[in-house]
């Protein structure tokens, strides 16, 4: 693919000084920027895949680590022992409370003098 760079006048000429110089200069900012690109481009692709085999070798270690695994269940096996206690307190909340409100209402009760009739 040709990329007109510089435009020069169909009638002008063009010495070998003035070739060197034009060459040079078109030369020296493409090579640079080609370079910049190919070394950035390598580098993202490096990071990238340093990156993918981390993450893979870690998954693949935890997964066949045996201690991870009991970790895991332990901490299990302790989440359900707060959710039963949890439960448990959950309703001896609730049967004090229903006893409160048996009691207050006893006392309610208690408080009401019987209907008397009286006679004249």
């Amino acid at each position: 693919m040709i990329i007109p760079v510089y435009w020069l006048h169909k009638n002008s000429t063009l010495t070998d000084e003035g070739n060197r110089s034009l060459f040079s200069a078109s030369v020296s900012w493409l090579f640079w920027v080609q370079f910049m690109l190919v070394t950035g481009t390598v580098m993202v692709v490096m990071g990238s895949l340093a990156v993918g085999c981390f993450c893979i070798r870690k998954g693949v270690h935890m997964v066949s680590n045996p201690s991870f695994r009991v970790n895991t269940a332990a901490m299990r096996f302790d989440q359900s022992k707060l959710n039963v206690m949890k439960a448990k307190d959950d309703a001896k909340k609730e049967r004090k409370e229903a006893r409160r409100k048996t009691r207050d209402l006893q006392a309610r009760i208690g408080d009401v003098k019987p209907f008397e009739a009286h006679m004249v």
